[in-house]
């Protein structure tokens, strides 16, 4: 829960933030989902149907067809790691799914590093990388299904996975 209040006061605005739907099933939790307009994503791996995510996903390309900010965080889960956690293809299905209606939408990597992670107070270092044009990914458009070319959202999963690893400090380990 600290990460995307980090992210919303480094970048001076409430973005629209994704997370798992697991989440809402927090009942405490629930309103401040609510408040900050945080959009479910549905995970198999806990349990939900990811085909549910038609929905979230069109609200995000609608967002970002009309300027808004969406931020997510691609590797799907958190945890006190070294480095970057595999990268899921989410983000790039989503920023490419939007590319008819947003064709001008860029991804910006963005590398957190705490200096402590169980110290409520510890300093973190914030690194912005550059502006990924999505467009330039977007060579063979989308199927009739609306999702984009598995081509185009592997190479720019790669390409996410590249930036943010050049903006995530590489421990050898969590000391």
């Amino acid at each position: 829960f600290v990460d995307p209040v980090v992210v919303a006061a480094v970048l001076g605005r409430l973005p629209r933030f994704l997370a798992k739907a697991a989440l809402w099933k927090v009942v405490i939790a629930r309103p401040f989902l609510g408040l900050a307009g945080v959009l479910p994503v549905y995970r198999s791996a806990d349990g939900d149907r990811a085909s549910n995510n038609a929905s979230v996903f069109e609200a995000c390309h609608r967002e970002l067809a009309q300027g808004a900010t969406v931020a997510i965080f691609p590797e799907g889960t958190t945890g006190d790691r070294a480095g970057l956690d595999r990268v899921k293809s989410g983000a790039a299905r989503i920023a490419l799914g939007a590319v008819p209606t947003a064709p001008d939408v860029v991804i910006v990597p963005i590398g957190m590093s705490y200096e402590s992670k169980v110290e409520t107070r510890s300093r973190v270092v914030v690194m912005f990388g550059e502006p990924i044009p999505v467009i330039d990914f977007a060579g063979r458009g989308l199927g009739p299904d609306g999702e984009p070319h598995h081509d185009d959202a592997r190479a720019l999963t790669a390409q996410i996975t590249a930036s943010l690893q050049a903006v995530s400090p590489g421990f050898a380990d969590v000391e």
